[in-house]
């Protein structure tokens, strides 16, 4: 009897007639390191051929690929908007100097539509601020804020436009905000945000918002912003006058008058036919003082000649006057053709004639403007009083000029130009920037700085850059030297020095020579006007 879990023999079949291997191909799987090599070669390629026969493991697969890239640009996304690194820890150079806050006092319960200056508004949502977590309902709440317009403020504000060593921001404008009640300083509301519209005539989406929350020491990129073309433009208000006292102190600049005489309308011969235009010359002091002024072309080519293209007697909306050379102006005229609608531009090359003038007529005209200001200038001498405000009357002439060139300066140039309304909304109280991202370059010049003693400046020395619109800041190294990007014709240095110095290279492209200027007593108004000047002057 079998023995359990034991078969019998003739259970099995054993195939005994297929013929043996030959010795060669036995020989050959001796080696067994070729063997293992010629199995990776048939395996190799089995993933992708699994891939190509079956349909679910290829969909299985584009499934976690996509799943994939959306996490990782969730964390790039997050990281972008978290972790812009702070090129420095800001500070202002002259803690003394501050750019002005404007303030405006609104009810903490309601809703407010405040008009910061035209075509920047600022949309306040009620009970939109809180005071150690507790939301205000009651009182008046100060606004303060400042809008930051050029590098010089910048400066001064301690605020570079530098996101990295290798990038900055090229800002179309930046607005500061800051709110408090009873001089102590709010939050905003965890559930309430702040609505910026700026109008502007750039419409590109290449720009995005940028902030310094309270408490940050660096810019964050926020988020993008809306953009909206408007289609009904307002009316563009007057270019705003100077004040009178600053048009008679203007006539310390050269004159025409004068220089009537050299050229006697008896002179003129064809093809110099006068013509005569209506334009703003309330920024050319040595044309004020004509009631009528004719003009002569001067260009060198007849497709700049007004009369050879029919331009005189035709109805223009815009004619603007730029100053080339003494004597010699840039005159564009534009209009829009009421027939098509299409822009029409010419532009001609023209100097001032004086044919209604005897050269005795216009010296007297000339020593009537002189007495003037001779006469003004012995009285606001006499009355200090009467001085601080013609010079507080000129700094706001100057700043609201800005604000009209800001807001109507290419529209009033050009009236076919589209504007945008930008908006966007901010979580915190800071500085806000809506502004493009650009590259600074590679650091290819190198300097070696002294200051006026012929020291190096010492290490960790902050040496500011100023590319308008942007300003750049970097610190020098041992023995003086400092890395900066390559240099353009706007490109400026600033370094403060103890003692409320300033230490200024105005075209280090051509020679890196500092010239030294003293800010003791001047406010950051006038320090501003002395870096903005074109060539600077001390």
């Amino acid at each position: 009897m079998p023995k359990v879990g034991f078969k019998p023999m003739s259970n099995y079949k054993i195939n005994i007639d297929k013929p043996l291997p030959a010795d060669e191909r036995i020989n050959g799987y001796k080696d067994f390191d070729a063997l293992y090599k010629e199995y990776q070669v048939i395996t190799k390629f089995q993933f992708w051929r699994e891939l190509y026969r079956n349909p679910k493991y290829f969909a299985a697969l584009v499934a976690v690929v996509a799943v994939g890239f959306l996490v990782f640009q969730a964390i790039e996304q997050q990281q972008q908007a978290q972790d812009v690194p702070a090129v420095q820890a800001w500070e202002q150079p002259y803690t003394e100097v501050h750019i002005p806050l404007q303030s405006r006092l609104v009810d903490a319960n309601k809703g407010h539509q405040l008009e910061l200056r035209p075509g920047l508004v600022l949309n306040i949502p009620a009970q939109a601020f809180s005071k150690e977590e507790q939301v205000l309902t009651h009182g008046k709440i100060e606004i303060r804020y400042r809008e930051l317009q050029d590098p010089a403020q910048l400066f001064l504000a301690g605020i570079t436009t530098q996101l990295s060593t290798e990038e900055a921001l090229t800002p179309l404008t930046i607005l500061e905000i800051q709110a408090f009640q009873d001089g102590q300083p709010l939050l905003l509301a965890t559930d309430k945000e702040l609505e910026i519209s700026y109008l502007t005539t750039e419409g590109s989406d290449t720009y995005a918002v940028y902030g310094i929350p309270e408490g940050s020491k660096g810019w964050r990129y926020i988020g993008k912003d809306e953009v909206e073309q408007v289609d009904a433009r307002p009316g563009i208000p007057p270019k705003p006058e100077p004040p009178q006292l600053a048009g008679v102190r203007d006539l310390q600049a050269d004159t025409l008058i004068p220089r009537a005489a050299e050229r006697p309308p008896q002179t003129l011969r064809p093809p110099l036919k006068p013509f005569r235009i209506k334009a703003d010359v309330s920024d050319f002091p040595e044309l004020r003082p004509y009631q009528e002024l004719n003009w002569v072309h001067t260009g060198e080519s007849e497709e700049t000649d007004p009369w050879a293209n029919g331009i005189i007697g035709k109805e223009w909306d815009n004619v603007k006057l730029r100053k080339l050379q003494p004597r010699r102006y840039e005159i564009t005229f534009t209009r829009r053709d009421p027939q098509t609608g299409n822009i029409e531009r010419f532009r001609t090359i023209a100097s001032p004639s004086y044919p209604q003038m005897t050269y005795e007529e216009a010296m007297a005209q000339y020593r009537q403007y002189l007495q003037q200001y001779e006469q003004a200038l012995q009285q606001t001498q006499q009355d200090p009083a009467e001085l601080e405000e013609s010079r507080k009357a000129w700094q706001q002439y100057q700043q609201e000029l800005r604000e009209w060139e800001a807001t109507y300066g290419k529209l009033a140039e050009d009236p076919q130009t589209p504007q945008y309304k930008r908006t966007f909304g901010v979580k915190q109280l800071g500085i806000y920037a809506l502004a493009r991202t650009t590259p600074t370059g590679p650091l290819t010049e190198q300097l070696r700085l002294k200051d006026e003693s012929g020291a190096d400046l010492p290490p960790g020395q902050v040496v500011y850059v100023a590319e308008p619109p942007a300003l750049l800041a970097f610190e020098v190294g041992k023995a003086g030297q400092v890395e900066l990007p390559a240099f353009t014709q706007h490109t400026q240095i600033w370094v403060p020095l103890p003692g409320n110095r300033l230490g200024v290279i105005p075209h280090p492209a051509s020679s890196t020579r500092m010239q030294i200027v003293d800010l003791s007593g001047k406010d950051a108004e006038t320090i501003r006007q002395l870096l903005l000047q074109k060539p600077l002057s001390f």
